[in-house]
Order: structure tokens, then sequence, then C-alpha cells
């Protein structure tokens, strides 16, 4: 986060170095779940990556799709809550 210039923007910052495991192993989305201190329905999760928008739906996250090159899903049997196509499309998405 310093690197990037973000260091002290966000409240929580939650790696997966804590748990040894990574996504789309059901527990690193349970460590949102306790970092945060919410439900897991309560948890928007957004990414470009259709198989980690398809983990985190499979947990339990509302999900949210940014799929800049219009490519299709994976065939996993999810698909995502919400599909966009630029982030900026997310502010009404969750309006």
């Amino acid at each position: 986060m310093e690197g990037a210039g973000l260091q002290g923007i966000f409240s929580q910052i939650i790696n997966v170095d804590e748990v040894k495991i990574y996504k789309p192993d059901p527990t690193v989305y349970q460590l949102a779940v306790q970092k945060l201190g919410v439900d897991k329905g309560d948890i928007h999760f957004i990414s470009s990556n259709f198989w980690d928008d398809a983990g985190a739906k499979a947990f339990g996250f509302k999900t949210y799709w940014v799929n800049r090159s219009s490519g299709l899903g994976d065939e996993l049997g999810i698909t995502p809550d919400f599909t966009l196509r630029t982030l900026t499309d997310l502010i009404a998405a969750v309006k």
C-alpha cells in the first residue's frame, strides 16, 4: 500500500498470508468475514477475474465481475450477481 501511495486510505487490509492458502479456498473468504465482523451476505466482492468472483459467490458474497474485455465467463455453474463493463459501472450497480 505504501508503494502505491495508498497508505492510510483503507481501514482494513486483508492478506492471505495470514491463512497461508489462496483463493478460491473458502478459508480466504472467511478471513474477510472475521476481519470485517459482518455477515458474508453483507460483503460485496469485486474482481476482473471470473473464477475469483465464482469462488466468492459460492462462499456467499455478493459479486461483481468487471468484464472489461467482454469475454465469456468460465463454465463453473456459477454466475456473478452483476457483470460490469468498467469499474465506473459499479456506482450504478450498488445504488
